[in-house]
Order: C-alpha cells, then sequence, then structure tokens
C-alpha cells in the first residue's frame, strides 16, 4: 500500500543478488547445472526466509516445475508479493548463473487479478498465467540440465557445508545451539 506499486514483488526480486542468499547464493553459481542450482534451493529453503515457505522440484516429461507456497499470516497480499519477489528473484538467479536470456517455460501465479500480465510476462519472458492453486515455474529439461560456466564443485561443497551448518544453528533443539547460547549467556561473566 505504501509503494503504490502493484507490482512490489517484481521490484523486490529485481535487487535479489547471490549474496541475498548467503552460502546459497554461492552454491547457486558454483552448481554443475541449473538443476543442481534449483535442487540446492529446495534443500536449503530454510536459509532464506522464517515465513513458512514450501517448496518441490519435479520433473515431467521434458520438463522441471518448481511450485512455491508461501504462507505468511496476517498481512493481506503479502503471500501474493512475496511469491512474485520469489519467482522474480530465481529468474534473475538463473540468468546470472547461465545467461541474461534465460526464461522459464511458463510461470503461473495464484493472483486472480492479471490486470498486470503484460508487466509481469516482461518480468520474467515467459507466458504468464493467473488463478494456479500455488504459485509455479516450468522450466525447459534441456536448458536445466546445461553445464554452468561457473561449475566449481569445491566450492559448491564448500558453500554447501556452511549452508548446512547455518541451518543446524537455526535448530533450537540441536546441541551446538543449545552450547552456543549458554556460552554467549555467560559472557559477561
Amino acid at each position: 500500500e505504501v509503494t503504490g506499486d502493484p507490482c512490489f514483488g517484481l521490484a523486490v526480486g529485481r535487487n535479489i543478488r547471490p549474496t541475498t542468499f548467503h552460502a546459497l547464493g554461492f552454491s547457486w553459481i558454483a552448481s554443475r547445472t541449473l538443476l543442481e542450482s534449483l535442487q540446492r534451493l529446495v534443500r536449503y529453503a530454510r536459509l532464506l526466509t522464517t515465513v513458512p515457505v514450501s517448496l518441490t522440484l519435479t520433473p515431467s516429461d521434458d520438463c522441471w516445475v518448481l511450485s512455491t507456497t508461501v504462507r505468511q499470516e496476517g498481512l493481506p497480499g503479502a503471500n501474493l508479493i512475496a511469491t512474485d519477489a520469489f519467482i522474480t528473484a530465481i529468474i534473475g538467479l538463473c540468468r546470472q548463473a547461465s545467461n541474461a536470456h534465460f526464461c522459464p517455460r511458463e510461470v503461473h501465479l495464484s493472483r486472480t487479478d492479471n490486470t498486470y500480465a503484460e508487466t509481469y510476462i516482461q518480468a520474467f519472458g515467459a507466458p504468464v498465467f493467473c488463478s494456479a492453486a500455488v504459485g509455479y515455474m516450468v522450466f525447459d529439461k534441456t536448458t536445466l540440465e546445461t553445464p554452468l560456466p561457473g561449475d566449481n564443485l569445491e566450492l559448491a561443497l564448500a558453500s554447501d557445508r556452511i549452508a548446512e551448518d547455518y541451518i543446524e544453528a537455526l535448530d533450537p533443539n540441536s546441541v551446538s545451539t543449545a552450547v552456543r547460547k549458554l556460552l554467549i549467556e555467560l559472557l559477561p561473566t
């Protein structure tokens, strides 16, 4: 409401860079293929947000489908904005890792209002369909399985370890989290 921009999620997503995604961003750029990047995204989604989000990556005949469901309570329209930002960010990261002309095959949005469909089509570089049960993108299988120029297995695995350690530290029931908490509490003494 404050921005007055009905496509605010697109603006947010355009400002996402690999480093915004912590270690996952480095794993993303260093992945062998975009498919590996998206698999890492699904695996480390908890690293990105405290908002409950569900990501699935499903193979189909000649494509892969990345579905996202955001469940942010209390703010009307926040889920749509978050989904728009997320989809824009993922397409942007794919473009940064592969080439500037990368586009999904299709984008399906859960929004019912398609007044700004042309804006979304320009942003995504793909056909946009509204009124989906959940937001999802359809990617060409061959495109996702093409080797990336930044392929660096060592960097990808090192960044994966950092992401795993970070996620483990977020678990309030882990021993390492309990020890860190205790050490922080004892620092003043």
